[in-house]
């Protein structure tokens, strides 16, 4: 006990080490008894190996409810698990899903805690607080072979690489994701508003290079009607997520049309499309007023991509494990929670327990069933939302208060003139 005590004390791996090593008993339980199915890996794996023959990846009739929904580049990011049998591409898998959560985790709190090395045991700390506020969505992401956490590290990439000032990498990074799923559509107003025209134009040449990937293996034609294809899958899958008022849905526009008098207007087409487009103008104006707030802070970037990531399972109508991406905002919060007042810690306290604390063994199926229809963990994603805007109005009125204070007092010496000698 006290080499393990000692371990953590003294290297900041430790923490992910053992996560890792927890993921992978996890798959040695599943392989076990009996519970290993990963299904949703199986549309990936029949999707790259289309992709591969050159075939058409559009077949509702014969895939019934396991389509293929995302985009022909998409399918071709899976084309090297594909060449492994079934089996062996989910063990393949799930052993990648287990290492790109640390990875996640790793670089949330890299960018919440730039110091990271020089303190281990608070590193470690904030590592399983992190990875305990999420767990819930990796077990089941695990269990079904998703692609949630494999989304999350390519937002976490680009984040990466804009501190580092690195256009190519967010590029890449930038590409990738939209081939998936296309919520790193966000992040375009905030890189048009913070003036990062270099990692905009990277990411445009990246997504239109990789769309054209599929060119090696389809004719010209072809791959237009691949696109095609999965254009019509993108209106059907909207047309499917309109109801604010269907009990999954975890958007913010739908719990204000399912908890509020807005209810009334919810039912018309017209007034839940005012709901959504209300929605969307409030936050949007949220992440102006938390860039404009930013401006003059030393990093401002992490905790702003840290809110958009976070709104992306609040707008989107998507899956349950999407709300993993909170990840990010939740080391930001864990790691500044010495400068946080108590009445704020209890705001992230709460968020954090409502976003990862639907755990389906613990409370059972029906109990499970109901909390998930009511939407909690959206209402935890919005707290923690709400959370980061506080946490950044405290950090720019802190700044400000830190440089009049250095204006009213300069340092001894400051702004005279050096002696001159001689």
């Amino acid at each position: 006990m006290n080499a393990l005590r000692t371990w953590f004390r003294t290297r900041w791996t430790a923490g992910l080490v053992l996560l890792l090593a927890i993921c992978l008993l996890l798959l040695v339980v599943e392989l076990l008894n009996g519970r290993f199915q990963m299904v949703d890996l199986e549309v990936f794996h029949r999707a790259g190996r289309r992709v591969l023959s050159g075939e058409n990846l559009y077949r509702p009739a014969e895939d019934g409810f396991y389509e293929w929904k995302y985009s022909p580049a998409g399918a071709l990011l899976f084309a090297p698990i594909a060449l492994l049998p079934l089996l062996a591409a989910k063990i393949v898998f799930w052993i990648s899903l287990g290492a790109i959560f640390c990875l996640n985790l790793f670089l949330s709190v890299r960018l919440a805690t730039p110091d990271y090395r020089e303190a281990p045991g608070r590193t470690n700390r904030l590592v399983l607080l992190t990875a305990l506020a999420v767990a819930v969505h990796l077990h089941l992401e695990l269990h079904l072979g998703q692609v949630n956490q494999v989304i999350l590290a390519l937002f976490l990439l680009m984040a990466t690489a804009l501190v580092a000032r690195r256009p190519a990498g967010f590029g890449a990074a930038f590409a990738a994701s939209l081939a998936l799923k296309p919520f790193a559509l966000i992040l375009v107003p905030w890189l048009v508003l913070t003036r990062r025209f270099r990692e905009l134009l990277a990411g445009a040449i990246a997504a239109v290079a990789l769309a054209a990937l599929p060119l090696a293996l389809y004719a010209p034609a072809a791959l237009a009607g691949q696109y095609r294809g999965w254009w019509e899958k993108i209106g059907e899958e909207l047309a499917k997520k309109t109801d604010l008022l269907a009990p999954a849905n975890h958007t913010l526009a739908s719990i204000l049309a399912r908890y509020t008098p807005l209810r009334l207007a919810a039912h018309l087409p017209a007034g839940a499309r005012a709901i959504q487009l209300a929605t969307l103008l409030a936050l949007a104006l949220l992440v102006l007023w938390f860039v404009r707030r930013g401006r003059g802070l030393p990093r401002p970037a992490p905790a702003e991509l840290a809110l958009l990531v976070a709104l992306v399972p609040l707008l989107a109508f998507t899956n349950y494990n999407a709300f993993g991406a909170v990840m990010p905002a939740a080391a930001i919060l864990l790691a500044r929670w010495a400068a946080a007042p108590p009445g704020w810690r209890a705001v992230v306290v709460a968020g954090l327990v409502l976003v990862g604390g639907n755990v389906h063994d613990l409370w059972g199926r029906r109990l499970h069933k109901l909390l998930d229809g009511l939407s909690l963990v959206a209402v935890g994603a919005a707290l923690l939302v709400v959370a980061l805007a506080r946490d950044r109005a405290a950090e720019a009125r802190a700044a400000a208060e830190g440089a009049a204070a250095a204006q009213r007092f300069p340092p001894a010496g400051a702004g005279t003139s050096p002696s001159r000698v001689g």
